[in-house]
């Protein structure tokens, strides 16, 4: 592993959890509070328009991209470790399988 491989795998296994959280926790607290700052601005402008449908129409997209971009953090994060780690597993056990398996000796 390379130092900074190994400078993430102790912290993620030696440090206290409460550190760990609130460390890896700030990337994802600004990332909300930038799209929060983004829509009220967005209403802000749009709200210029003086139309309360227009004004609605923001609320309602802005609902429906938090569902979508939650959906494809879901399978973008959660299912692709998982279809990946899943035939890493499973060659593992094979080759393992493999090595550990007493050679059948041929008689004739």
């Amino acid at each position: 592993m390379g130092e900074e491989q190994e400078q993430k795998f102790h912290q993620l296994t030696e440090e206290p959890v409460s550190r760990v959280i609130s460390h890896l926790a700030v990337p994802c607290i600004i990332s909300m509070l930038v799209t929060a700052f983004y829509n009220m601005a967005d209403t802000f402008f749009v709200g210029m328009l003086r139309s309360n449908a227009a004004t609605g129409a923001v609320g309602v997209v802005f609902s429906m991209m938090a569902v979508i971009q939650a959906v494809g953090f879901f399978f973008g994060h959660v299912t692709m470790g998982q279809m990946l780690s899943l035939p890493l597993l499973i060659a593992g056990l094979a080759v393992l399988w493999a090595k550990l398996r007493p050679s059948r000796s041929r008689s004739a």
